[in-house]
């Protein structure tokens, strides 16, 4: 029972965490010119559905007495590299190739790359079977191409051009 009460209270307190979260970034895009007020608003208000979810979750599941048993666990210094270390240290590096290499293909080999570690974290090994290699470069091209529309197309960023044009 006393595990049930500390996972309600965590739940409950991130979702409040993330409202105050909201409230003041909202208080920074009044100040902004209504055009660009509108994509952060609507970021922000997504994230208030998300916490006013898990606060409306947490007590729903406690009220029903179905509280979700975590299992808390430390990492090893090994998986800590694996999930953090080495795709963030991949982030700088293709962050600063950017101007380099180019947006897209900057993010098409960040993808790809942090497909293939979290392959290596989940089975133990990365496998180069010919339907895990067509998923990984048509996952990755549709998460480019929704990329190129949303910056590019709709919201009309600039992004770097590398030596190809993309």
């Amino acid at each position: 029972m006393e595990n049930e009460v500390r996972m309600k209270s965590k739940d409950v307190f991130f979702g409040i965490g993330i409202i105050v979260f909201v409230g003041i970034f909202y208080s920074q895009t009044v100040n902004l010119p209504p055009k660009a007020a509108e994509f952060p608003r609507v970021l922000l208000a997504l994230m208030l559905i998300a916490a006013v979810g898990i606060i409306v979750r947490s007590l729903w599941r406690q009220k029903k007495g179905k509280a979700e048993e975590r299992e808390e666990k430390s990492i090893s210094f090994k998986e800590f590299v694996l999930i953090a270390l080495i795709p963030s240290g991949i982030l700088f590096a293709i962050c600063a190739l950017m101007t380099v290499i180019g947006f897209y293909l900057g993010c098409f080999l960040l993808f790809i790359v942090i497909y293939i570690l979290q392959d290596v974290i989940i089975k133990g090994k990365f496998s180069l079977k010919r339907k895990d290699v067509i998923t990984l470069l048509i996952s990755t091209t549709a998460i480019c191409v929704v990329f190129y529309v949303c910056f590019s197309v709709l919201l009309r960023l600039p992004v770097p051009i590398g030596p190809w044009g993309f």
